[in-house]
This record gives C-alpha cells, structure tokens and sequence, in this order.
C-alpha cells in the first residue's frame, strides 16, 4: 500500500480509527459474500498501516542516528518511534 509522505503519529492515528471503524461497521454487515470481503479489505487496510519505528523515520540517518536528536535512539525508542516519527515510505 502507497501512503502520502507526510504520514505522523497524529496522522497514522487518525487512519487506525477511520480503519478500525470501517473494520467494525463489515463486521456488523448481515451479507454474508459482501460482508466477508469488506472484514478482509478492511482487516488488510489496518495490517498494512506503517509501525512507528526508527528504520522507517525520514529522520534516520546513517549508521542508526537520528537526525533530530543528533545520536542513536535507545532500544526502545529505535523499535517504536518517537513523537517526532514521519513515515519515509522508502520500501527497504
């Protein structure tokens, strides 16, 4: 799935909600073809969301530094993000 470049948190957020609703309301359909194609849309809409991590942040330069922070993000920080997280959409 292609996203826009300036994909943030807040944005990320929003699009988990608006995909979780849309997820919800196929999951409520009483049509049972169309109802097992939208859960199966929507469910795949969801997976394919980018995870907030260093190694997809535009942010992130070589050797594992942060651009913003000016040195290598702790453990934790480097596999979840941090509130400054854009997604680079750069597939490797």
């Amino acid at each position: 799935m292609c996203f826009d470049t300036d994909i943030n948190r807040e944005r990320l957020d929003k699009l988990k909600k608006r995909y979780q609703a849309d997820l919800d309301c196929a999951l409520k359909n009483d049509h049972e073809e169309n109802s097992a194609r939208w859960v199966e849309f929507n469910t795949n809409r969801l997976n394919d969301l980018p995870q907030p991590s260093c190694s997809n942040c535009i942010h992130l330069q070589t050797a594992m530094r942060c651009r913003l922070a000016g040195a290598v993000p702790p453990p934790e920080v480097i596999e979840n993000g941090c509130e400054a997280w854009v997604f680079d959409d750069i597939p490797f």
